[in-house]
């Protein structure tokens, strides 16, 4: 018969995050024999033999009994103050036999179960458990082993984020092998490995409600052994493989861990990439007015090993600042985390509603679908002595639609605004780095032209028509350097009136608005572009290519040696707009895609 031993030397175990498989050689005869305890801990469809075919497998489950040993039982039963000396007969039973006082003979007696039972010289060990198996060995020359999975040993990973420097972008992250025998007998290991990863390996539910969960011991680690931090400690973990997505470290010594005791080894010490920026995430259903903080936010990345899940404490200058839990991370795959609110970062945020109209083509569900249109505006504060990076982003639910752009009174121009802000289906995001103490605004500023029929009659709908993009741009330029009036193609603009009139016809005015407004309905409604006319199926292109193939030629070895000799090509396209733009008409766009250019 083969009976655990927690001193056995020959233990291998390949502990995981929630369970232990525990490995040890079949040294003598079968059955296997557990106790109790060993048996709660575990998951009992996972016993087998290694290097065996099995043939055949029992678990039988035994309990000794105390038949025919001397007690001492409460006389009279239950409401007795004396002990009295008698011999149990069936302890499944609770049958007893007695001699009361003043008789001569014996009695039987079955005592209640709430009934206690002094034991004299020996006391019930509860149940054993065997299994045993009939095998063949799979290779003679290879021994037979015992492998079962329990509860009682399981392990994880603890970190400390070293923020030494606020400007350095290496920081020290330290791991440890945080190693928990949950089970009051001790075990000697002769082979240790560890598991990290997505195995999904199930505990059954009487194992978790039985069993404690972790200590956390992080603050207690760096009282108790002050060294462990060291960089120039030895580690005494180390990775050796990838099986498959799930990461492998074996302890390169065999050790003795008690019972309910937590068995802490050094990991790594590792220099890694880390950002910190302050983090405005906002989400609301539908458009609302929002106020609120920035959040402390960090991005992390590991170049040199993957980095198991874990709990992770962030120091900066030796001092806890925040705790967060790090999940499963592939070698150089950012990681981000927040350790909470920031002070010193408040946003703002406003929404005014424009219009709402009635979109009758569309009706679902017997109504009729609106379409709103908001200008939103944010104001980000920091009130901070030093410049911060923020990461702002906002998520619409509730509309197919919402896009941002800054206005004319923020401190950013057009062209860096358009490239700040990103969309993303209901979600706009931009990178924003705000000096000290300072605040910016973001909107967006459109000009419209009134292009009813009788303009300045008031009774009449009025129709506003946007300017194209180009136009749009120049004139609100024109407007923010307080210039009175701006010339476009066939017209001016003044600004003291708000009036568009004919150069040459000064009497045909119209009506001009400025207005701040959302777009998530916008789109340009002019491009500096027309349809061509389509050419014949078998038409004869050879001249069109012989002109192409020339060009290419000549011009590719200007275009082979650098950028800077680039701008000739880019000078002979600009002068090609102008030539366009005036036989078309649209000298004012032409000449405003020659300047981008």
């Amino acid at each position: 018969m083969v009976t655990s031993n927690a001193n056995d030397s020959s233990i291998i175990a390949r502990i995981y995050s929630n369970l232990v498989e525990v490995i040890r050689p079949l040294r003598q005869e079968l059955p296997l024999e557990f106790s109790a305890n060993e048996w709660s801990f575990m998951r009992t469809d996972s016993i087998t033999l290694l290097n065996a075919n099995i043939t055949s497998q029992t678990v039988v489950e035994k309990k000794k009994l105390l038949d025919n040993i001397p007690i001492y039982v409460r006389w009279p039963p239950s409401h007795g103050i004396d002990l009295k000396e008698a011999k149990l007969v069936d302890e499944e039973r609770r049958l007893v036999k007695i001699r009361p006082e003043n008789k001569t003979e014996f009695v039987y007696y079955i005592l209640p179960e709430n009934e206690p039972i002094m034991y004299v010289n020996e006391y019930p060990s509860g149940s054993r458990f065997y299994v045993d198996f009939t095998y063949k060995n799979m290779q003679a020359d290879q021994p037979v082993y015992v492998s079962y999975l329990s509860t009682n040993l399981k392990w994880k990973v603890n970190y400390q984020l070293m923020l030494e420097n606020e400007d350095a972008n290496l920081s020290l992250l330290i791991a440890v092998a945080d190693i928990r025998n949950d089970a009051p007998s001790a075990m000697s290991l002769e082979q240790v490995e560890l598991f990290a990863g997505d195995i999904n390996i199930k505990v059954p539910s009487s194992s978790l409600m039985l069993r404690h969960g972790f200590t956390e011991l992080a603050s207690a680690m760096t009282t108790s052994n002050p060294n462990m931090f060291d960089s120039e400690n030895e580690n005494f973990v180390f990775e050796y493989a990838e099986l498959n997505g799930i990461y492998g470290y074996k302890i390169d010594k065999p050790f003795y861990i008690g019972g309910m005791t937590n068995y802490i080894l050094s990991m790594f010490h590792d220099r890694i990439n880390i950002e910190q920026y302050v983090k405005v995430s906002i989400s609301s259903y539908g458009v609302s007015a929002l106020k609120g903080k920035g959040e402390r936010s960090y991005r992390l990345k590991s170049s040199n090993r993957f980095l198991p899940q874990g709990t992770c404490v962030v120091r900066h200058s030796k001092r806890i600042i925040g705790e967060t839990q790090l999940s499963n991370i592939a070698v150089n795959q950012w990681y981000e985390f927040t350790l909470g609110d920031d002070p010193d970062i408040v946003y703002q945020q406003y929404s005014t509603l424009l219009s709402t109209t009635l979109d009758k083509d569309k009706v679902e569900c017997m109504k009729s679908q609106r379409r709103s249109v908001y200008v939103i505006e944010i104001r980000l504060s920091n009130f901070k002595k030093s410049s911060v990076d923020v990461e702002y982003s906002y998520n619409v639910n509730g509309y197919a639609l919402i896009r941002l752009l800054p206005s004319q009174a923020s401190l950013l121009n057009v062209n860096e605004s358009q490239s700040l802000f990103q969309q993303k289906d209901s979600a706009i995001k931009a990178n924003i780095k705000l000096a000290a103490n300072e605040l910016q605004t973001f909107s967006k500023v459109i000009w419209f032209w009134q292009s009813n029929p009788n303009s300045f009659y008031e009774n009449e709908d009025k129709e506003l028509k946007r300017y194209p993009d180009f136009e749009n741009k120049f004139i609100e330029n024109s407007y923010q350097n307080q210039e009175k009036e701006v010339e476009l193609n066939n017209y001016k603009i003044d600004f003291t009136r708000n009036i568009q009139f004919d150069k040459q016809y000064r009497y045909k005015q119209r009506p001009v608005k400025r207005q701040i407004i959302d777009i998530s309905n916008y789109v340009r409604q002019e491009r500096f572009c027309f349809p061509e006319e389509p050419l014949k199926s078998f038409a004869n292109h050879g001249k069109e290519a012989d002109l192409y193939t020339s060009w290419f030629i000549k011009y590719y070895e200007i275009a082979d040696t650098g950028y800077k000799n680039l701008y000739p090509i880019a000078e002979l396209a600009a002068q090609g707009i102008l030539i366009e733009g005036k036989l078309l008409n649209q000298e004012f766009d032409a000449h405003q895609t020659g300047d981008e250019l």
